[in-house]
C-alpha cells in the first residue's frame, strides 16, 4: 500500500514530462504484461480529459508488422521513447528496445537518442540499470518490493498519462482513499475482502471456474485485459504457500457491454454453468448525447426518442443482470451483488482508480498462493534464446 501514498516521485516526473513534451507528440511506451497494460488502462479510462493532442503508443508485442508500420508512421524529430521493465531481461521488451535505439541513433543522431529514450525499471540491477548508469539515460524506479504487473501507481502507468495531462495526482488521491477502505477489518466494509470472498465462493462452492468482467463502458475496455493479466498471471499457480501441488486458479474473461450481449452473452447464460460474471457500471457519463426524433413516424424507433444514449446504455446492463438472474452463474450473495452493483462515479480520477484499488488488491490478498510469483510466465521468452 506505500506506493498509493507515496508521492516524493511526483516531483522529479514532472520535470521529466515536461522535458519529454518539449521533445515529443509522440510517446512510445515499450514493455509488455504488467508493465504496459496498467498504464493502457489508466490513459484508456481517462482519455479525453486533456487538451494538448498528445499521443500514447503502447507497444506491448513483437509483432514486427505492428512495429515496422508504427515507425513508418511516425516523425523520430517528434517522439519518445519509454522504456519498462522491471527486472531489466524481459526479452520483447530488450529486442524493442535495440530496435528503437537503432532507430533513433540513424535518423537524429547518438546524443538526441539518448535524451529521448527514458527507462523505468528495479533500482539497482537489470540491464537498462546499467545503461543508465554507464550512458547517461535518465531512468526511474520500480521499487524493489513492488512486481511488476502491480506497479501501475509508479512512473510505469504515472509517467504515461501525466505525459498525456492526466492528473496523476488525483489518481494517487484515490489510491489512497482505497488504501483506507481495504485495510477496513470488518469485512462487511472492505470491498476488497467482499470482492475475493465472492469469487472465492463463487470458484470453491460453486463451481464457477470462469470470472468474467464485464464494464458497460468502451473507457474501461483495457481495463478487462487488465484484470485477465492480473486474475491470471497473480493466481494461476502449480503450488501453494506451503509447497503442496494444487493446480490452482480461477480463468478470467473480459466482456463488454453492450458489445458482448450479441457476442458471449448467449454463452454467459445458456452454456455451460461455469462462469460468474462481475457487472460493472459508470454512474454517469462525461458527455450526454441525446437521440433525435428521426422517423418519428416509425414505431420501432419511437420509444428511442427523447432518450440519451446513456439511458440505452443502462437500460441494457440492467436487462443483462436480470437474464443472468435466473441463471446459476451469477453469485447469490447479498454483498457480492452489492459489489458488483457498485457505480464507478463518471470514470473521475479519485473514483476511477478507488475502483482499480479494489481490483488490485483482490488479487493480492485472496488465496493461499504465492501471488507475486509468476515463473510460467518468462518460459517463453527465456528459452526463446536456446531454440531455433
Amino acid at each position: 500500500y506505500d506506493v498509493a501514498l507515496d508521492r516524493d516521485v511526483l516531483k522529479p516526473m514532472a520535470g521529466e514530462v515536461t522535458r519529454l513534451r518539449s521533445l515529443a507528440d509522440d510517446l512510445v511506451v515499450l514493455g509488455i504484461g504488467g508493465s504496459s497494460l496498467g498504464g493502457q488502462a489508466l490513459v484508456a479510462a481517462l482519455a479525453g480529459t486533456t487538451e494538448r493532442p498528445l499521443r500514447c503508443h503502447f507497444v506491448d508485442n513483437i509483432d514486427p508488422d505492428t512495429m515496422a508500420l508504427l515507425l513508418e508512421r511516425l516523425d523520430p524529430a517528434r517522439s519518445a521513447v519509454l522504456v519498462i521493465t522491471k527486472s531489466g531481461g524481459t526479452v520483447e521488451t530488450l529486442a524493442q528496445l535495440l530496435i528503437m535505439r537503432r532507430w533513433l541513433r540513424v535518423t537524429l543522431g547518438q546524443g538526441e537518442m539518448r535524451s529521448r529514450m527514458t527507462f523505468v525499471t528495479d533500482p539497482e540491477r537489470g540491464l537498462l540499470r546499467e545503461l543508465a548508469k554507464s550512458e547517461g539515460f535518465r531512468a526511474f524506479e520500480i521499487p524493489a518490493n513492488v512486481g511488476g504487473r502491480y506497479s501501475v501507481l509508479t512512473p510505469v502507468g504515472l509517467l504515461p498519462a501525466a505525459f498525456l495531462g492526466i492528473d496523476v495526482g488525483k489518481v494517487l488521491d484515490g489510491a489512497a482513499a482505497m488504501v483506507e477502505r481495504v485495510t477496513e477489518p470488518d469485512v462487511a466494509g472492505n470491498p476488497a475482502a467482499l470482492l475475493a470472498a465472492g469469487a472465492l465462493l463463487a470458484l470453491k462452492e460453486c463451481r464457477r471456474t470462469t470470472l468474467v468482467m464485464m464494464p458497460y463502458s468502451d473507457a474501461l475496455r483495457v481495463t478487462t485485459q487488465w484484470f485477465v493479466q492480473l486474475w491470471a498471471e497473480s493466481l494461476g499457480k502449480r503450488t501453494n504457500r506451503l509447497g503442496e501441488v494444487v493446480h490452482a486458479g480461477q480463468t478470467p474473461l473480459a466482456a463488454v457491454g453492450a458489445t458482448d450481449q450479441h457476442a458471449q452473452l448467449q454463452l454467459f447464460v445458456e452454456g455451460p454453468r461455469d462462469k460468474a460474471v462481475m457487472l460493472v457500471a459508470v454512474e454517469k457519463s462525461r458527455r450526454q448525447l441525446p437521440i433525435p426524433d428521426e422517423l418519428a413516424d416509425r414505431d420501432e424507433v419511437r420509444f428511442l426518442h427523447g432518450r440519451d444514449l446513456g439511458e440505452v446504455l443502462a437500460a441494457e446492463r440492467r436487462a443483462t443482470r436480470a437474464a443472468q438472474a435466473w441463471n446459476s452463474a451469477r453469485v447469490h450473495s447479498k454483498r457480492w451483488s452489492r459489489w458488483r452493483k457498485a457505480p464507478a462515479d463518471s470514470r473521475s480520477n479519485l473514483t476511477l482508480y478507488s475502483r482499480f484499488g479494489v481490483v488490485r488488491t483482490t488479487v493480492s490478498g485472496r488465496a493461499n498462493s504465492n501471488t507475486t510469483r509468476s515463473k510460467a510466465a518468462s518460459l517463453g521468452g527465456s528459452r526463446c534464446s536456446t531454440t531455433s
